[in-house]
């Protein structure tokens, strides 16, 4: 027997050791209440038999209490009401013919406090040698009780007598007669058989057949454990009703069937599929139906539905290129391409053949070929590069740097031309002189700010050779500082202009700014107050 029989077989023996100990105790314990259940009986029967032999009237019983039914007739059957009694204590005899009492010939006893409270005794006649008492109550509304046997110490002796012998047979009986079970002692797990023999176990040990190895177990471990179709390899989740949503949502990565009365299905046959998952909430994946259509498909976790994005067919595919191909709408002749090839294909406008817009702060020498226009202050290099009217611009590109650039002050013809020369080198600006600069034509000088034209000596203007020409005179001097006319030419730099004064001898200071404005600088005459008018006749270089 090898050291694990021995271990098994000594656990056992501690264990049935310990029951025999538990049913030992038990044979102690049924001694211990035998013994005392008799001292107990002793007592009680001391005190018995010396309330029965007091003869001293220990509970003050008065003859009055004490009766002796005369006329025990009525009370020979049992069932005789309880509430014909007498109160106190009565007595009466009973003779053959009595019914319903222990025995026909006896004694009764009868306790009657009140008509709620009536116990009544029974004793067998002298010669019966029957020494047992019987009792049994009245209550007015449900009658006698059954007569209870009140034992005698002969009865005690032999109910000891008895449980001792049953308490005897018990303690040696060996036959289990509880039926415990190995499993309420503690032996659940102990086989009823012959333990193997160590060559067994070794054997068992060192069959490769029935265990795995380490490797084995690393490999399983490191498979597909994760079922993707059904045992059979067919599709592991089959729909006939519901959504592929609800089907597939939280199921990970698998393979399905779904009939066209799923809801969600993108066909109008079955269909087959399988999904990816890389995390909870969110999937991908493809399916087929039986006409060969496909479609992939995903949702993400804040969707509820699934998106199905049909697959192009080869057949498809190739009507739709059939379709494409034939499209003379769509695509283009050689002829068409030639005379579209051979049309004006760099732009120079917009697309609605309007100029462009320039951006501010574009410098109009870097331009490229095109139509454009802008505020003149808003670009760099503009002809005039205080004025902000809108000028049109026309650039023409000559390559390496070179170009030609046509400025036009829209609001009055003014036109300027410009290059730039190789590497982009600026050349500046020319003014073009049209027939009306060269022409000795005087018009009328629009005053402002207060300033008004004289009916004799009207003030007037002649641009002639790139000289502006002033003549004339106006009177209501404004206040000092004030521009009293604005003209389109202006000259290149300010330029301080004195006219004499009429009225009142001495001069009139202006300036002539390089924004056309002609500005009022003071008088100095001997009488400023005097002063009617001042009287121009002179001309100024715009150069």
């Amino acid at each position: 027997m090898d050291n694990l029989s021995r271990a098994q077989n000594k656990e056992n023996e501690i264990k049935i050791e310990n029951l025999k100990g538990t049913f030992s105790g038990f044979e102690k314990h049924s001694l211990d209440v035998e013994k005392e259940l008799k001292s107990t009986i002793d007592q009680l029967t001391d005190l018995m038999n010396y309330h029965i032999n007091n003869k001293s009237n220990p509970h003050n019983v008065t003859s009055e209490q004490v009766t002796i039914i005369s006329d025990p007739s009525p009370f020979q059957d049992a069932s005789y009401s309880g509430d014909n009694y007498p109160m106190g204590i009565s007595t009466f005899h009973l003779s053959s013919g009595s019914v319903g009492y222990p025995s026909s010939y006896g004694e009764c006893l009868n306790i009657k406090t009140t008509k709620y409270r009536f116990a009544q005794f029974f004793f067998h006649a002298g010669n019966r040698d029957d020494p047992r008492i019987y009792l049994r109550h009245w209550y007015p509304s449900s009658g006698w009780t059954e007569f209870i046997t009140v034992p005698s110490s002969s009865d005690l002796d032999s109910a000891l007598a008895a449980a001792k012998a049953y308490t005897d047979d018990h303690a040696n009986n060996k036959e289990n007669p509880h039926s415990v079970t190995k499993a309420q002692v503690g032996l659940g797990n102990v086989d009823n058989i012959q333990q193997a023999a160590k060559s067994d176990f070794d054997k068992h040990d060192s069959d490769n057949t029935r265990h795995i190895t380490s490797d084995e177990r690393k490999k399983w471990n490191a498979a597909q454990l994760f079922k993707i179709t059904a045992d059979s390899g067919t599709q592991k989740i089959n729909l006939t009703s519901g959504t592929f949503y609800d089907a597939l949502k939280d199921v990970g990565t698998v393979s399905f069937f779904g009939t066209n009365a799923v809801t969600d299905s993108p066909s109008k046959s079955s269909l087959r599929g399988m999904q990816l998952v890389g995390q909870a909430g969110i999937g991908m994946g493809y399916a087929a139906d039986a006409s060969g259509n496909a479609w992939w498909f995903y949702y993400n976790g804040n969707q509820t539905a699934i998106n199905w994005i049909p697959i192009e067919s080869t057949t498809g595919a190739q009507a739709k290129v059939d379709a494409h191909a034939n499209n003379t709408t769509v695509h283009i002749t050689s002829a068409e391409r030639e005379k579209w090839n051979n049309s004006q294909l760099y732009k120079i406008t917009g697309d609605n053949g309007t100029r462009t817009k320039l951006a501010d702060g574009t410098d109009l020498i870097t331009l490229p070929t095109g139509f454009y226009y802008a505020s003149g202050t808003q670009v760099k290099n503009n002809p005039a590069p205080n004025d902000a009217s809108w000028f049109n611009y026309d650039v023409v590109e000559t390559g390496m740097g070179r170009r030609t650039i046509f400025a036009w002050r829209s609001y009055d013809n003014t036109l300027w031309h410009a290059t730039t020369h190789t590497d982009g080198v600026f050349k500046g600006w020319k003014r073009v002189l049209t027939d009306v600069d060269i022409s000795a034509t005087w018009n009328m000088v629009t005053l402002i700010n207060g300033a008004q034209q004289d009916s004799t000596y009207p003030f007037k203007f002649s641009v002639v050779n790139n000289v502006i020409w002033l003549r004339g005179s106006f009177g209501s001097l404004p206040a000092i500082g004030t521009n009293i006319a604005k003209f389109a030419n202006a000259p290149t730099q300010l330029v301080d202009l004195v006219v004499p004064t009429v009225g009142s001898y001495g001069t009139a200071r202006f300036a002539f700014t390089t924004e056309g404005y002609l500005r009022y600088d003071g008088v100095n005459a001997n009488d400023p107050a005097s002063v009617t008018r001042v009287s121009f006749n002179l001309g100024i270089p715009l150069w």
